[in-house]
């Protein structure tokens, strides 16, 4: 009865952890994305700042950095 009892638990407790691991990938992996967006539009955004500083149309900046006009 206690071996069933301690068989139990021990199955509960790997189980919340493994959720717990999972949960916490899951965060991991969202901030990764979010991050690597916010480092592609900073990047952008500086390739823009020098494509404007040369006195460039935006349909050439279009053309160059490869966004949509809508997007600039």
């Amino acid at each position: 009865m206690i071996d069933k009892f301690i068989k139990d638990l021990i199955t509960e407790t790997l189980a919340t952890i493994a959720s717990q691991e999972r949960n916490e990938s899951k965060l991991l992996q969202t901030q990764y994305v979010q991050a690597k967006k916010d480092t592609q539009k900073y990047v952008i955004y500086h390739q823009i700042i020098k494509i404007l500083e040369k006195d460039k149309n935006i349909s050439n900046i279009v053309k160059e950095v490869n966004i949509k006009g809508k997007n600039l």
